[in-house]
C-alpha cells in the first residue's frame, strides 16, 4: 500500500490471543467506517506489556544516553528487539514508562512475567553500567494492539466522521486513533507512539454487541470570529432536543478552515492522483501542519487549477496560514516539496480565499429517538440559514464479532441512500 495511508490504532485489554475472526471483524468495522472496499484494507497485530521504574539517572549523563542504555539492558534480558521497546519519562517526577511489543498473546505474558520477577532490578543493573533502577512494576494486563491501514486515495467519508464511526461501533472498550501518512511501501506495524492512555481492566476478548443509531451532522459557516462556548452549548442543545437525548448524547468537534487556489504548470504530466497527494504533503509541509489537516477538494487536470482546504483548532491558526499561503516564502517551499517528490516544476502560484469557516461535526447517539429522518429535518431547518449542513445516520443493527456486518446508511430526502 502506497501513496496516502490511513493508519488507525486500535487497542484494548484481551485475556488471550485474538482469532482470525475476531480481527477480520475489526477490519471490517474500519472498512464501512471509511467508505472503503476490503481489500483496501490490512492489519497487523501485536500483544503489549507495559509498566513503569523508578529509576535515578546520573547527573553525568542526559536523558537520551539513560533510555538508549535501557533499552539495550531491557533488550539483552528479554532477548527481544530492541525496536519492540518503548520507553518514556516524566520530565516532572522522574518517572520511566515502558511497553514491550510481542508478536504473540503467550510470548507477551512471558515477558510480563520476566519483567514481574524480583530478580529483574539486579539484571537491568548489571546488564549496564549507567543504569541505576530501583524498582519494577510490571501491569497485569496484556493490551492487543491492531494497526489497520486504509487506502487513504480510496477513503469516501471524512477522517473525523470515520474515526466518531469507529470509536462508537467499537465503544468505549477500545481506544483507537488515526493517523494519515504518505508511504512508499507498506506501513511497518509499529506505529509512532502509543496511544495517551490504555484500558486499564481486562475486558473479554469477544467483540462487544451494539445496536442502534449514529448521526453525524457537519455544519460550516463563514465567521469573522471564533465560536464561543454559549453558542457550541446552544448547537447541542438544540440536537439533543430536536433528536429527543438524554444530556451527554451529543458530542461535538470543532475546526476552522482557510481556503483558497493553487495553480501548478508541470514540465512533464502526471496523474491526477499522484499530483494531489504530493500537493497535500507540499502545502502541509510548507504552512507546517498535518497532512490530514489539508485537503484537495478540487483538481482540473488541463489548467492545473487546485482547490485547497486547511483546517486547524482555533480561528487564529488559520489566520495565521491564510497570510502565510499568499508569501513568496510558503510559494518556494511547495515548490521546492514538490520537485523532491514529481520533478521539475515550471510554475507554481497561490490565491488564498479571503473568507474563513468554521467546521463543527455533531456525533449523535440516536439510539433512542422515534423518528431519525423527522429528527435530521427538524434541526437542518433550525440551522440552514445561518449554516450549511450535512447530515448522516449510520443504522446497525449487528453483532461486531460476526465476520460479516451488514451496515445500512440510510438518509432522507436531504440525505441519498446508500447501502453496504
Amino acid at each position: 500500500m502506497v501513496g496516502l495511508v490511513v493508519v488507525v490504532d486500535i487497542t484494548h485489554a484481551t485475556s488471550k490471543e485474538l482469532s482470525s475472526s475476531e480481527i477480520s471483524s475489526i477490519e471490517n468495522v474500519v472498512a464501512v467506517a471509511y467508505g472503503v472496499d476490503l481489500d483496501d484494507v490490512s492489519s497487523s497485530t501485536d500483544y503489549i506489556t507495559s509498566g513503569s521504574m523508578a529509576v535515578n539517572i546520573p547527573a553525568r549523563i542526559d536523558e537520551n544516553e539513560f533510555i538508549d542504555a535501557l533499552v539495550d539492558a531491557l533488550a539483552t534480558t528479554l532477548e527481544i528487539p530492541s525496536e519492540n521497546i518503548d520507553i518514556t519519562v516524566d520530565a516532572d517526577s522522574g518517572e520511566v514508562a515502558y511497553t514491550v511489543r510481542a508478536s504473540t498473546f503467550n510470548e507477551s505474558i512471558s515477558l510480563r512475567d520476566t519483567l514481574a520477577t524480583p530478580s529483574i532490578v539486579q539484571t537491568l543493573n548489571a546488564a549496564n553500567s549507567l543504569l541505576s533502577v530501583e524498582g519494577v512494576m510490571a501491569n497485569e494486563d496484556i493490551v492487543a494492539e491492531i494497526v489497520v491501514s486504509v487506502d487513504g486515495d480510496n477513503v469516501t467519508v471524512s477522517i473525523e466522521a470515520a474515526e466518531s464511526t469507529v470509536d462508537v461501533i467499537l465503544g468505549d472498550e477500545y481506544t483507537s486513533s488515526a493517523e494519515m501518512k504518505f508511504v512508499t511501501s507498506s506501513p511497518t506495524a509499529k506505529p509512532s507512539s502509543m496511544p495517551s492512555s490504555l484500558p486499564s481492566s481486562t475486558v473479554p476478548s469477544q467483540l462487544p454487541t451494539i445496536s442502534g443509531a449514529v448521526v453525524f451532522v457537519e455544519m460550516y459557516k463563514d465567521v469573522t470570529a471564533s465560536l464561543s462556548d454559549t453558542e457550541l452549548s446552544d448547537l447541542i442543545s438544540a440536537a439533543e432536543d430536536a433528536y429527543g437525548v438524554f444530556p451527554g448524547s451529543v458530542e461535538a468537534a470543532i475546526s476552522y478552515e482557510t481556503t483558497g487556489f493553487v495553480t501548478v504548470t508541470l514540465e512533464e504530466a502526471h496523474s491526477e492522483d499522484e499530483l494531489v497527494d504530493a500537493l497535500i504533503l507540499s502545502i502541509a509541509h510548507a504552512v507546517e501542519v498535518h497532512p490530514r489537516d489539508v485537503e484537495i477538494s478540487s483538481y482540473d487536470v488541463e489548467s492545473g487549477v487546485a482547490t485547497y482546504v486547511i483546517s486547524g483548532a482555533t480561528l487564529s491558526e488559520v489566520q495565521n496560514i491564510q497570510l502565510a499561503m499568499s508569501s513568496s516564502e510558503i510559494v518556494n517551499d511547495i515548490v521546492e516539496s514538490l520537485e523532491e517528490s514529481i520533478g521539475e516544476i515550471i510554475n507554481v502560484s497561490v490565491e488564498p480565499y479571503f473568507r474563513l469557516s468554521a467546521d463543527v461535526l455533531l456525533t449523535i447517539d440516536a439510539t433512542n429517538t422515534v423518528d431519525v429522518n423527522l429528527s435530521t429535518a427538524t434541526f437542518e431547518d433550525d440551522f440552514s440559514n445561518d449554516w450549511s449542513i450535512s447530515s448522516t445516520c449510520i443504522i446497525f443493527p449487528f453483532l461486531l464479532f460476526r465476520t460479516i456486518i451488514i451496515v445500512f446508511f440510510y438518509e432522507t430526502n436531504l440525505l441519498p441512500q446508500f447501502q453496504v
